[in-house]
């Protein structure tokens, strides 16, 4: 790793005062960058020879391997048989820089992306993102109404840090779509390709703030990390809707080790310039990650075959309490959670009786 890469995350600049509360950030921050070994990243202050105002900041780190070309293989009972692989490179060369390609295909889910992020694209620290990607859609035989499309996508992102906490988040999105419909499709799906056709263009805007204040990115156990997020389907493509999200997950530390985690996540979409929302664009909630012990999407109202159709609104909120089982190990931990939410086509006030319920165990691995 480049000199460099560490360096710009210190927050303690050379021959300034000493600040405790900016070294313990810096060390903070080279940590999370995910370069080095969980564990190795130390600071000592040792005095300058000869003086008895000044010290010297030394920052030891053993770096892990940040490239990985990986295959997988595996079983879901949503997804059936998934495969997976990709060649990443987190650091590569050295600069901090991150190159991905990757596959995942599955039964529902086919995504080709190749994506080159610069963490440091000015010496400000503003971040620029390229992605390009073609992702194929096929839940038949799945619980949300049927359909299948098809997708190639290319995005410019950028991200600006106005705050040591909070990020701005900004970027501009192609996507082309081809849709594919079935006998048992929902009526409102073929009256929108009636009206604007099995072939799209959309030209999408998105926006976002994000405030991070956790001590750890995998095993946090105090902060909070916030997110608000807009997205646009600009009105001269052939999609007008708009989506918004917010997510806000909180963590705290309750007794020894254990760490209580809370997690709401709001959204809400519709379309715009006599559009409406797409379909394909709806919001979906149920299995993992939303509402555990539901299928994956199968949460709000129904096609008259059964099948969910998404929604405008999406409501979802988690409570869990984790424990690491082995001590000294924070990668194997066991839980137990709460979960609640709903998927709503229309309104605003949500009728407690219609929220969908689960609570269980859980154990994670990383």
């Amino acid at each position: 790793t480049r000199d460099e890469v560490i360096r710009r995350e210190f927050r303690q600049l050379e021959s300034a005062w000493y600040d405790g509360t900016r070294i313990e950030r810096s060390k903070v921050r080279v940590r999370r960058l995910g370069y080095f070994e969980e564990g190795s990243v130390n600071v000592e202050t040792p005095p300058v020879p000869g003086t008895n105002d000044q010290v010297d900041i030394e920052m030891t780190v053993a770096e892990k391997n940040t490239g990985n070309p990986l295959a997988g293989v595996g079983y879901s009972s949503t997804e059936g048989l998934v495969f997976n692989a990709s060649v990443s490179q987190q650091n590569i060369f050295g600069s901090g820089n991150a190159l991905t390609l990757a596959l995942n295909t599955s039964r529902i889910n086919r995504t080709i992306s190749l994506m080159y992020v610069e963490p440091y694209w000015t010496v400000d620290g503003v971040s620029r993102t390229w992605e390009l990607y073609q992702k194929n859609i096929d839940p038949t035989g799945y619980t949300v109404s049927q359909y299948s499309s098809s997708t190639f996508g290319a995005a410019l992102g950028f991200g600006v840090p106005v705050s040591e906490i909070d990020t701005i988040n900004y970027g501009f999105r192609f996507e082309h779509t081809n849709l594919s419909l079935f006998d048992n499709s929902p009526p409102v799906y073929y009256q929108y390709v009636q009206d604007f056709g099995y072939s799209t263009n959309s030209y999408i805007l998105s926006g976002g703030w994000s405030r991070d204040t956790r001590n750890d990115i995998l095993y946090p156990s105090f902060g909070r990390l916030q997110s608000a997020l807009v997205e646009v389907g600009l009105p001269f493509g052939d999609l007008a809707y708009y989506k918004l999200q917010y997510i806000n997950q909180s963590f705290w530390p309750v007794y020894g080790d254990f760490v209580l985690m809370l997690r709401g996540d709001i959204g809400y979409g519709d379309g715009y310039d006599q559009k409406p929302l797409p379909f394909f664009k709806a919001f979906y909630a149920g299995g993992v990650g939303s509402v555990r012990g539901y299928q994956s999407g199968s949460l709000g109202p129904r096609d008259i075959y059964g099948n969910t159709l998404g929604g405008k609104r999406k409501i979802v909120g988690n409570a869990e309490l984790f424990y690491p089982i082995l001590k000294g190990e924070r990668s194997v931990r066991v839980s137990g959670f709460f979960d609640l939410g709903q998927i709503y086509v229309n309104g605003f006030q949500p009728e407690f009786e219609n929220f969908r319920f689960s609570a269980g165990l859980g154990l994670a691995w990383n």
